[in-house]
């Protein structure tokens, strides 16, 4: 995302401007999510489905934000970077915040 600015937005201004969530993007964005929970579900077949899922959503709604508008909520130090290191470290926060949300 950082690699390109704007390209989030651009790939669901229909989306989130005009309200078409059948759009290419949100169709996009929505195959991912459901790859990603049923993924996380097969390999955590212990965890509750309804919260793997709403879990899932939280956290991708805060990715989306962040790349919608990366500069809103000003983090620090090592998670202020935008360049692949600093991008890596924070998927890796992700990662583990969803884990130890489970």
């Amino acid at each position: 995302m950082m690699r390109y600015p704007g390209i989030t937005t651009a790939h669901l201004y229909r989306a989130i401007v005009d309200k078409e969530y059948a759009s290419p993007g949100a169709n996009a964005l929505r195959q991912l999510f459901e790859q990603t929970y049923h993924r996380l579900h097969r390999d955590l077949p212990e965890q509750d489905g309804e919260r793997l899922r709403t879990l899932l959503a939280q956290l991708f709604g805060a990715l989306m934000f962040s790349g919608l508008a990366p500069k809103f909520f000003q983090t620090r130090g090592q998670y202020e970077r935008l360049d692949a290191e600093g991008c890596q470290r924070l998927a890796n926060l992700y990662t583990d915040l969803l884990f130890k949300m489970l």
